[in-house]
């Protein structure tokens, strides 16, 4: 898969680097985490891992536990709101399929065979990347994405989201454990929205009881995200029918701003990637015209981009 991505990625027909990237991502990303963890080891740096800030307690995995405490990094209080155990076993479960797998060559072999047979086909049939290493996904969500490491992070009197790439219903029951949803809703200054706005990750319930003063969509238009339906859900909590409208007090008739890490510019011309920010733009500023004020946005052309308040 990573000698076959190269030459996919460098046809610029749009359907081939869409498959060359996803190939490039599968066949990278899990020798990547064995290097990562390899390089990151305590006696390779002489630091201690999965330890919670100030505390001298046996190393623990970073995950949401009954009776688990905020910790502060600077001027900032970081509350885990997730993955929980329940997380962690599924992803562990798909871990081991894969160890497994690796010492055995026939199946290793067999892989490979797969992986060409469907190069060759391809046009005619598609990859099936949903299932993780025999773990089935959770509501179309896979394991390593509901098992992503979930952030309350508080300064002073505002606070910022961090969902990873979870799904929306593991979102809701990490804040719930976390005592952030005791009236079945809240609101936050900031939500980095999770899996780059994809519409597997966010729901119409999970916008009404989760709002936000600022919105940061992380996705590059890589596999349509950031979703158009999704996009338009949130501005459906905040400026739509009373029955979609987020719960929060705070969200009632309050300006909002959406946030976009690119532009469709930046993006390869003629790409599935360029075309899906095109239609973002084309969307926001329809809604921007319709909210009377109340939405503003901002695209970022640059490299970086500064997230004011």
């Amino acid at each position: 898969m990573a000698a076959a991505a190269p030459a996919l990625l460098a046809t610029s027909v749009p359907e081939l680097v869409e498959l060359g990237e996803e190939m490039q991502q599968i066949a990278v990303s899990i020798p990547e985490a064995i290097k990562v963890s390899r390089y990151a080891s305590p006696e390779l740096l002489d630091i201690p891992v999965k330890r919670l800030p100030g505390t001298n307690a046996d190393p623990k995995l970073l995950m949401y536990r009954d009776g688990q405490e905020a910790f502060d990094v600077g001027s900032m209080r970081f509350t885990i709101i997730g993955p929980t155990r329940e997380e962690l076993d599924l992803l562990r479960q798909g871990w081991n399929n894969f160890l497994r797998d690796i010492d055995n060559r026939k199946q290793i072999n067999n892989l490979r065979a797969e992986i060409r047979r469907k190069v060759d086909a391809f046009g005619h049939e598609t990859f099936d990347l949903r299932a993780w290493n025999g773990i089935e996904d959770f509501k179309g969500v896979t394991t390593p994405n509901i098992a992503s490491l979930m952030f309350m992070v508080e300064e002073g009197q505002r606070r910022l989201l961090l969902t990873g790439d979870s799904q929306q219903d593991i979102i809701l029951k990490g804040l719930e454990l976390a005592g952030f949803l005791g009236d079945g809703y809240c609101h936050v200054d900031v939500l980095k929205v999770q899996h780059h706005a994809s519409e597997h990750n966010v729901d119409e319930n999970f916008c009404k009881r989760v709002s936000a003063d600022h919105y940061v969509f992380c996705g590059n238009g890589s596999h349509g995200n950031p979703e158009l339906s999704v996009i338009q859900q949130i501005y459906d909590s905040r400026m739509g029918p009373k029955s979609k409208r987020a719960l929060a007090p705070e969200a009632a008739d309050k300006p909002f701003k959406f946030w976009f890490s690119t532009t469709s510019a930046n993006q390869m011309e003629g790409s599935q990637q360029q075309e899906t920010f095109a239609a973002v733009e084309e969307l926001v500023a329809s809604l921007e015209q319709r909210s009377g004020g109340l939405l503003t946005f901002a695209f970022n052309e640059n490299a970086s981009i500064e997230l004011t308040m």
